[in-house]
């Protein structure tokens, strides 16, 4: 059986930086691996993701609120909420409304560079 692979990190997405710039509406903590990337995102009520694509692959797992979403190929829309996951494959065009407060975790692969800067350090406590 092979040694464990080095570099295995234990981490808090409280500690972790928020991606900027600040909104009051959206909080970003992304946190790249080595091939892919989980980032946390939370999103008041109301708070509007535009119409976009991205060449890589998206997952978003919803663990609180409802997200409502449309892409070309649901043009009608659909709500995700607690305990669902959503597949936005790569160039898939999205956007979405936050019907509530929303805590959800985006899983990209590969890392999405677009979203790791700027980083902002986590305020003091």
């Amino acid at each position: 059986m092979p040694d464990a692979v080095a570099g295995v990190r234990h981490l808090r997405l409280a500690d972790q930086p928020l991606l900027g710039p600040l909104d009051p509406l959206l909080e970003r903590r992304p946190v790249p691996g080595t091939g892919s990337m989980v980032m946390e995102v939370r999103l008041a009520a109301g708070f509007e993701v535009p119409r976009h694509n991205h060449p890589e692959e998206q997952f978003t797992y919803m663990l609180s609120g409802r997200l409502q979403f449309w892409t070309d190929d649901a043009p009608e829309g659909f709500v995700a909420g607690p305990g669902d996951l959503v597949h936005v494959p790569p160039y898939a065009w999205h956007r979405a409304l936050a019907l509530d407060d929303v805590v959800e975790l985006d899983i990209f692969c590969p890392i999405r560079p677009a979203l790791l800067e700027p980083l902002i350090p986590r305020p003091a406590r």
